[in-house]
């Protein structure tokens, strides 16, 4: 006789308790999180003075913020969509996770530039990032909402 944890589905043992598509949202997160640590840990240079006429964008810090922000923004998203599946309809504590995600990520990027050469580490940059990730939870949510009151 076959054991009943032996079975698996396309989410996992069958008769756990994990709601479906845990596991395909937990991938995207995966790879969501893996784009962020390439595009934060390899060196991009958009001075006027070595890029092209394509690429040739003058630095500005408000700038650099807004696009670190952006950039933390689809791991937001599909944080808050995993962590809702797993948590249920719990606004304070998905947030919670968000950002606990987002910072934490944002932090291992930060202490990761320190020690690469000719990169620099700053508060500033990970508080963009954390909030990246909450404004993209607060994206799906307002969405969310919209859609069920629509």
């Amino acid at each position: 006789m076959a054991d009943p944890e032996s079975r698996s589905g396309a989410d996992g043992p069958s008769g756990s308790s994990l709601p479906p598509g845990i596991v395909r949202w937990s991938l995207v997160v995966l790879v969501a999180g893996m784009a962020i640590l390439l595009v934060q840990l390899v060196p991009f240079n958009f001075t006027t003075g070595r890029a092209g006429p394509l690429l040739g964008l003058r630095y500005d810090g408000y700038l650099s913020l807004l696009a670190q922000a952006a950039l933390f923004i689809p791991l937001g998203v599909t944080e808050g969509v995993l962590s809702r599946r797993l948590l249920g309809h719990r606004p304070v504590l998905v947030l919670g996770v968000v950002v606990m995600d987002a910072g934490l990520l944002a932090l291992f990027c930060e202490t990761a530039q320190y020690f690469l050469l000719g990169r620099t580490s700053s508060v500033i940059d990970l508080t963009a990032c954390t909030l990246g990730g909450v404004a993209g939870y607060t994206l799906l949510a307002t969405t969310q909402d919209l859609h069920r009151g629509g």
